[in-house]
């Protein structure tokens, strides 16, 4: 006689980043109820908007999306003209900003895909509450009991497992390890990030000439990239959008934005006699750009296990928080995403338990946040020189993953 399977578990994700998303399209694929709560009001309320590189977890995304939404994934493409193949990697170069050579390449299965636009297209079938701030969370000591969210407007909801994917300031983590622990940490570096539409074709082109996806430029204290943002015409130069972003060593700095951010950039990158079209690249940048300035912040991976009880855990920048250089932060939390669904599968399949299948990411996660962290702390400080670049630890290791070893 067959017995009906128990319902499987219900799972609420905080956060509707890439990471939430991600993993609400896997879950749902796998027949598992989710839900997301964003907080905010709806898609693209944030007026920053950035590139991101995915490589070494491209492979991921494939695996997880339905074929409907994979379809169309050259809509979130920064350029969905350029040539991309699974069987030719694209060679990133990384160059010396003060002679304008190239000191090496790195190949890698990358695509340059715009936050925005991807978030976008991973909402689609979802169902996701949006102006949804969490306040607190109502733990039982019964696991038969679901767990209650409570929100800023007076509701709440409840669920049988908590994932918070709510960014490098995590209000999950903060319930989870408390205020200091969970606080991210601020480094030496500031950060100019944002988006430029040179005032002339010619200028778009020359800037674009260094590599037609992004390239990477060092000098001494300083790394940054130049990512092109947006193609809506690839024969019209004038009507492309461009990504800066600049990492210098300067502690304590104020966050600034538009013009004031701007001027800084320029006041710092003007030092450094940079080569073309690197120097075009930040001259050119109009007053009126979208621009933030701030201080670059981390979150070294703790566990939170003691107090989570493997009934609320982390993914993504909650679960580690790392500085942009070589990439990793989006193809780590695509990873965090793998792995929690590789373990739902087996709960599905009656494998595991869910305690069990969030106890393995949680050990998994554990080892592997701390390592990425560190690494990409130290991937930063390698690129921000131009003596022996291309002999560091950058040209050698390329985008891959990093590894506990290194």
């Amino acid at each position: 006689m067959d017995v009906d399977k128990a319902p499987l578990p219900r799972v609420a994700i905080v956060g509707a980043g890439l990471t939430g998303l991600l993993l609400a399209q896997g879950l749902q694929k796998n027949g598992f109820p989710v839900t997301i709560y964003e907080k905010e009001a709806y898609l693209g309320e944030k007026i920053r908007e950035w590139t991101m590189l995915l490589h070494w977890a491209w492979p991921v995304i494939c695996q997880i999306l339905p074929e409907p939404i994979l379809a169309d994934i050259n809509t979130a493409y920064t350029d969905p003209f350029h040539p991309y193949s699974d069987s030719v990697a694209e060679s990133i170069p990384f160059y010396n900003a003060v002679t304008g050579q190239v000191a090496f390449r790195a190949p890698a299965n990358a695509r340059r895909i715009s936050r925005t636009r991807l978030r976008r297209l991973c909402t689609r079938g979802l169902g996701i509450h949006w102006s949804k701030t969490v306040t607190n969370i109502s733990f039982p000591e019964d696991k038969t009991v679901p767990l209650t969210i409570h929100f800023h407007d007076g509701t709440s909801t409840s669920s049988d497992l908590i994932i918070g994917a709510d960014g490098p300031n995590s209000f999950i983590r903060r319930w989870l390890l408390g205020e200091e622990a969970s606080k991210p940490i601020p480094t030496p570096l500031a950060s100019s990030n944002g988006l430029v539409r040179y005032p002339t074709a010619e200028i778009s082109a020359k800037v674009r000439a260094a590599h037609p996806i992004c390239s990477v430029i060092s000098a001494s204290n300083m790394v940054g990239v130049t990512a092109i943002q947006e193609v809506p015409d690839p024969s019209d130069a004038s009507t492309w959008q461009f990504h800066l972003v600049t990492i210098w060593n300067e502690p304590f700095i104020q966050f600034q934005t538009g013009e004031a951010a701007i001027t800084r950039m320029k006041q710092v990158l003007d030092k450094l006699n940079l080569a073309e079209p690197f120097r075009s690249a930040v001259e050119e940048t109009p007053e009126d750009s979208n621009f933030f300035l701030s201080q670059m912040h981390y979150w070294p991976t703790k566990p939170w296990d003691e107090k989570g009880k493997r009934r609320i855990t982390l993914a993504g920048d909650a679960a580690h928080a790392l500085l942009p250089a070589r990439g990793q932060g989006l193809n780590q939390a695509f990873k965090d995403v793998e792995i929690l669904l590789n373990g739902f599968i087996k709960v599905k399949e009656g494998e595991l338990t869910l305690d069990e299948a969030v106890g393995h990411y949680e050990k998994e996660v554990f080892e592997r946040g701390p390592a990425a962290v560190q690494g990409s702390l130290d991937d930063a400080n390698d690129l921000m020189r131009v003596e022996g670049l291309e002999e560091g630890r950058t040209a050698r290791k390329g985008f891959a993953q990093i590894e506990r070893e290194e």
